[in-house]
């Protein structure tokens, strides 16, 4: 690609990112525009249209995107003739330009295809925008006849310098920033190792002010004065130097405590955003579904000045979309209805985003006419579904509505599941109250950044395991006689209430609980949760930096991410709401049962953090555990020691697990020796390699879990 050619597609860009902000003013004031029908439209409002209008078409003549300036051309004549007196602005207007932004906004997910794609190559896949092959867009409904005639056609752009981003406004990579921010979790990381080293030097200042007391009133005892207060100024010294030195680590630990913890404070603003970003087609959808319902409704924003981490924008869109389509289509009433119960017959839907320390709560809030609980249980019944204790728990059945008919916008019972799956995969939570008659509301709480979190560290099942403390109500530590078994569940009381008790081992697949009576047990109340979730020990509390969940461990539920802790060993990040409500009823084994000899297995696996990861997992099960690097290092402790069952990765150096496996296969002593494969490799065609291999077990990504790999290994075994 020559250079004009990579200064286009940089152009183009930059237009792309330009065009997405533009979009967002242009939708919201178009719909301020329509509140407004009926009244002169203001001034101000109209002349912010035709202004962004215009310079959108500005920067589209500069990318050289001509579709691009003839839809801003269209819009800049329509806010023109709006601003001069010649077009009233009504609703059939107000829908034309909104089209008119449909169009532009197709461009711009074409245009961020094309900047995706690398500069030296057109995109793998999808549309492209340019001169030469401009992306095509129809508005999702049809156009009316524009009030003016079309105008001409655009001159040829004249070349430009790149536009100059605002002063205010960075545009950076995300990878860049989760660079910075991964870099900011080590420094908090060798902080804490520092406090470690700081308190070491401390003892051995003490240790030597201690030997220097003895070994002086030994020598005087001895009558060796010269000797004496020889070693005494030597140990004098020594003992002023370590001294110094534990001083000096002191003062340097509290810098480095003080920049790392500005270093990671800087580089996660630098990751933020308005809250507003994740609501910025909420009031359209809000306008176009009531339209096609036949209902009157209006959006109201509170909170969106408040900056949350880039990645929970983006995570929060589809959420909040599904969640407020449904108060509309769902919650509010048609007007004749609202009248006659004497509200306004102009329903409000609300989103509202507060903070509580590090966790953001949002709630979507309808004025309509709430959820039907009879309905939700007759639907369930139907089904055959249990009741459970709380109604609203069913209103996140998939599949199960309390509506009777289904329209175009909802009605299939989808969305809630979905919405909190994606909420609890944050490490948050989401609850629905609803009153008859009065509304619904629906509660979001989520961390209000991914990258560094401030985690509980507990030991459960022999392990170590994180939870964000963000998403703990409180900790509590109490006697094992205080849990008590109730129709079939354990019952532990908490001031007033009698709550269901939860393995936190267990529903990690780390076996039962084995406490004897007397023993103090940890005991977690998950913030917003309906159950507690009791582990061996609380050990400690701090920041880390949160590293991605393994590929092959990507499908256990209620894993958050993998952090390191001391001695460099990986610990699971658990989100307690997920596990507490997917959990099984705690079983509480007895510490003094009879131990049975563990099998050996080897495990063979390249990645060190999924390897340790494994390791734990196999280890906390009660197996005794061998580690290979890869499948050739496995081939030789095959030989030297043998193993009662091999546990591989498929993709490694020097000797893939397939080959490892055929090997296996073809050794007259080790011929029958279960192997399972865990790999990534999904395919139909990668299966059927590992099983003509000989594997006795295939488990794939998307597929693995904790225990489906334990009950695997327990069956070959």
């Amino acid at each position: 690609m020559g250079a004009d050619e990579q200064l286009q597609h940089r152009l183009r860009a930059l237009f792309a990112e330009e065009l997405d902000d533009g979009l967002q003013l242009l939708g919201a004031g178009l719909l301020r525009l329509e509140q407004d029908a009926g009244k002169a439209p203001g001034a101000d409002l109209v002349q912010e249209l035709f202004r962004t209008a215009h310079s959108l078409k500005g920067a589209a003549h500069a990318a050289s995107v001509p579709e691009a300036v003839e839809v801003c051309d269209r819009l800049e004549s329509t806010f023109a003739a709006v601003r001069d007196g010649e077009l009233h602005p009504d609703s059939a207007l107000v829908t034309r330009l909104l089209g008119e932004t449909d169009t532009l906004s197709a461009l711009a997910a074409g245009l961020h295809e094309v900047a995706a794609a690398p500069a030296d190559g057109p995109p793998t896949g999808g549309r492209s925008a340019g001169p030469e092959q401009p992306a095509r867009a129809q508005p999702p409904h049809p156009e009316p006849a524009p009030a003016q005639p079309a105008p001409a056609q655009p001159a040829p752009a004249e070349p430009v310098s790149v536009p100059a981003q605002p002063a205010a406004s960075l545009r950076v990579s995300a990878d860049k920033l989760d660079a910075v921010l991964r870099r900011a979790g080590e420094g908090l990381v060798a902080t804490r190792r520092l406090h470690e080293v700081a308190d070491q030097a401390a003892h051995a200042a003490e240790r030597v002010e201690a030997a220097r007391s003895r070994l002086r009133a030994a020598l005087r005892q001895e009558r060796a004065g010269s000797v004496a207060h020889s070693l005494d100024t030597l140990l004098d010294d020594a003992a002023r130097a370590v001294t110094t030195l534990a001083r000096s680590v002191e003062v340097t630990d509290r810098a480095l405590e003080h920049t790392s913890a500005g270093v990671a404070e800087a580089a996660q603003s630098l990751r933020t955003q308005p809250f507003a970003d994740a609501c910025g087609s909420l009031d359209r959808v809000v306008r176009d579904v009531a339209t096609t319902t036949g209902k009157a409704a209006r959006f109201e924003l509170v909170g969106g000045d408040i900056d949350v981490d880039r990645g929970v924008i983006a995570a929060l869109r589809d959420p909040l979309l599904h969640l407020v389509r449904n108060a509309v289509d769902h919650g509010l009433e048609q007007p004749a209805g609202r009248a006659a119960a004497g509200k306004s017959t102009t329903g409000t839907v609300s989103v509202v985003a507060t903070l509580d320390g590090s966790m953001l709560h949002v709630t979507v809030r309808d004025d309509g006419a709430g959820i039907d609980a009879r309905r939700l249980r007759e639907a369930a019944e139907r089904r055959g579904l249990a009741a459970p204790d709380d109604d609203m728990e069913l209103a996140f059945v998939p599949g199960l509505s309390s509506r009777a008919d289904v329209t175009a916008v909802s009605g299939r019972g989808v969305g809630l599941d979905a919405a909190r799956a994606r909420l609890e995969q944050l490490g948050g939570n989401l609850q629905v109250v609803s009153q008859p008659d009065v509304g619904t509301e629906v509660r979001l709480t989520t961390p209000v950044t991914l990258a560094v979190l401030r985690v509980l560290l507990v030991r459960t099942g022999g392990q170590t395991v994180a939870v964000p403390t963000a998403s703990v109500d409180r900790v509590v530590q109490v006697e094992r006689q205080a849990l008590r078994e109730v129709e079939g569940s354990v019952l532990l009381t908490l001031g007033d209430r009698s709550v269901r008790a939860v393995s936190l081992s267990g529903a990690l697949g780390f076996g039962d609980q084995a406490l004897d009576d007397g023993d103090l047990i940890g005991v977690i109340v998950p913030r917003g949760g309906d159950v507690v979730l009791v582990v061996d020990a609380l050990l400690d509390e701090f920041e880390v930096a949160v590293e991605p969940v393994p590929a092959r461990l990507a499908g256990a539920p209620g894993l958050l991410g993998v952090i390191v802790v001391q001695g460099d060993l990986p610990a699971v990040v658990v989100n307690p709401v997920a596990v507490g409500r997917t959990a099984a009823p705690l079983v509480l084994a007895t510490a003094s049962a009879a131990p049975t000899a563990a099998a050996r297995i080897l495990l063979a696996e390249d990645t060190v953090t999924t390897r340790a990861l494994e390791r734990s997992i196999l280890e906390a099960a009660g197996y005794s555990v061998a580690v290979a690097v890869d499948g050739a290092d496995a081939w030789e402790q095959l030989q030297a020691d043998g193993a009662d069952l091999v546990v591989s990765d498929v993709d490694m150096p020097r000797m893939s697990g397939i080959d490892l496996c055929r090997r296996i296969r073809s050794s007259t002593r080790l011929r029958e020796l279960p192997v399972v494969l865990v790999t990534s490799l999904d395919t139909a065609a990668d299966r059927q390699r590992g099983l003509e291999a000989g594997a006795d077990a295939y488990v794939v990504k998307g597929e693995f879990q904790q225990g489906t790999l334990l009950d695997t290994i327990a069956r070959l075994l």
